[in-house]
């Protein structure tokens, strides 16, 4: 993965947004499979960005 300032920045906000989330729900379960679930598709839109912007 590229690290970048904004994409460490990205990943700091979605995670506290999935910890505020699993506090709510006050499962760890579901604080997993969120991380999981949610750094995958993260990961995966920021290597499709990185991609057009190379092309460009």
């Amino acid at each position: 993965m590229l690290n970048s300032p904004i994409k460490a920045n990205l990943d700091n906000n979605y995670k506290s947004l999935g910890m505020k989330f699993c506090n709510l729900s006050g499962s760890v379960l579901i604080n997993t499979i969120f991380f999981t679930e949610f750094d995958l598709i993260f990961q995966s839109r920021f290597l499709i960005f990185s991609k057009i912007e190379i092309t460009y």
